[in-house]
């Protein structure tokens, strides 16, 4: 037995780690998956696989301590996230740059949008527990969470979406010079096309994130008498 709840070794990455002692909670392990996480050095990946451990322990026991035990640590997670790239954070890091010699340094774009993400994913399972309340002020406050998953589930995407842009699209010139030949870079996995200038790859102005709603365009030119029109037609048809 003691050998099945060995802890994951410790020549691996955060997210490699991460994952290990996720697979020792799935097959039955919760105590050795949660010894594992206190074995590692802090990070913003190893906090969030063991808060992930214990949301799905309270979700699982039902227990008060247990519930209260994760959502504290899910506000914490909440506020290291919105903390490394709310709004202060970027501008002191663009007027003063990092800091050297303590590792603080500017993170990557790729860093940042992992954050975005933890951080939405803290939002929505705080909102999961705080409804479990089952009372009419949880229900509201875990809307509003909900809400602010959202906004940064979307700001995320608009910012992946761009570069995803960026990336497989054609330059202008290029197609400027192939107008013969009808040149095309390959169609985004999206139903409506974006504009790719109205986004920023910065982070919003405040850690609330106050995110505009859905930049996506919707389709224009489509009639509702034309529609159901149509359809009583396919419908008298034999």
């Amino acid at each position: 037995m003691a050998s099945s709840e060995a802890p994951p070794p410790s020549g691996l990455q955060d997210w490699e780690y991460v994952k290990q002692g996720i697979a020792l909670w799935l097959n039955n392990q919760p105590k050795a998956a949660e010894e594992s996480f206190k074995n590692r050095e802090s990070s913003v990946h190893i906090v969030a696989g063991h808060t992930f451990i214990s949301f799905m322990n309270a979700i699982i026991s039902w227990e008060t301590d247990k519930m209260n035990e994760a959502q504290s640590l899910l506000r914490e997670l909440e506020k290291k996230c919105a903390g490394d790239i709310g709004w202060l954070r970027t501008m002191r890091t663009k007027l003063f740059g990092g800091y050297s010699g303590s590792g603080d340094s500017q993170k990557s774009l790729a860093a940042t949008l992992e954050e975005q993400i933890i951080l939405a994913d803290t939002q929505l399972c705080l909102a999961i527990l705080v409804s479990l309340s089952q009372d009419i002020g949880g229900f509201v406050k875990g809307g509003w969470l909900l809400r602010k998953a959202w906004k940064v589930y979307q700001h995320t995407y608009g910012q992946i979406y761009q570069l995803y842009c960026r990336v497989v699209s054609v330059p202008e010139q290029q197609q400027q010079q192939q107008d013969e030949e009808k040149v095309a870079g390959p169609q985004a996995p999206l139903r409506h096309k974006l504009d790719v200038g109205r986004l920023e790859l910065g982070t919003p102005s405040s850690v609330e994130w106050t995110v505009p709603n859905s930049v996506l365009q919707t389709p224009d030119g489509i009639d509702d008498n034309e529609l159901s029109i149509d359809l009583v037609k396919d419908h008298a048809s034999p």
